[in-house]
């Protein structure tokens, strides 16, 4: 091999190094987070389920879980209560899903389950934070829901590289009963209870906790609301 060949070599090699690491610093600058829609796991999915002898994953396609493998993170938003308890509250439409297929979705990429939306209450107090609790058992992370106001409604980190950034999720429609709507209000207003984060909480202290980061709201709303 000549010089100008050695040369030459050297050459292509320095741009094949430049470009890999162009490459490598482009995806460490680079999250993918993937939101959903509603994530219903009762009615007519329940009984696909069941007909499928109780397994989760005839929810999911290839092209779905490529879409999900493809992404730093999944929020879903989980529209029932993930729950072997049983206490519905008197509303129209009130669901419930079984606690070991939120393992299934955890399998299948999802990463952050949000609870702040007009269903995850269709069990009562109890069932929203045994739900609550299931997902964190699952291995997931749940969002919009605590043990109190103040932890429902405070911003979720997701990430923290290439920068920190925040989930706020809220719930801002009315449900089906206006008694129910009331007794979530009321939670807004009583700290020490258990709920759904009706509204975005944006105190000064969470105000200063997502500056200069990104903040995704997740907000269930309805036209009128």
């Amino acid at each position: 091999m000549n010089i100008s060949s050695i040369a030459q070599a050297a050459k292509v090699l320095l741009l094949t190094m430049a470009a890999m690491v162009a490459t490598a610093t482009q995806a460490s600058d680079t999250l993918t987070v993937t939101f959903t829609g509603d994530v219903l796991l009762d009615r007519g999915v329940r009984q696909v389920i069941e007909e499928n002898n109780g397994d989760a994953s005839c929810l999911f396609s290839p092209s779905i879980d490529s879409v999900f493998a493809a992404s730093n993170l999944v929020v879903a938003n989980l529209e029932c209560p993930a729950t072997k308890i049983k206490s519905p509250v008197y509303k129209k439409f009130i669901f419930r899903g079984e606690p070991e297929w939120l393992d299934v979705l955890k399998q299948h990429g999802i990463t952050h389950l949000n609870l702040a939306n007009n269903h995850s209450i269709d069990q009562g107090r109890e069932g929203l934070i045994d739900t609550r609790n299931n997902i964190i058992k699952a291995g997931m992370v749940p969002i919009g829901a605590g043990e109190n106001m103040d932890e429902a409604a405070k911003p979720v980190k997701i990430a923290s590289s290439p920068r920190n950034v925040y989930v706020i999720a809220s719930l801002r429609m009315a449900l089906e009963n206006t008694a129910t709507y009331s007794m979530l209000v009321q939670q807004a207003a009583t700290p020490a209870r258990e709920g759904v984060s009706v509204k975005a909480m944006m105190s000064p202290d969470t105000t200063a906790q997502v500056a200069n980061c990104t903040a995704l709201s997740f907000t269930e709303f309805s036209p009128a609301a």
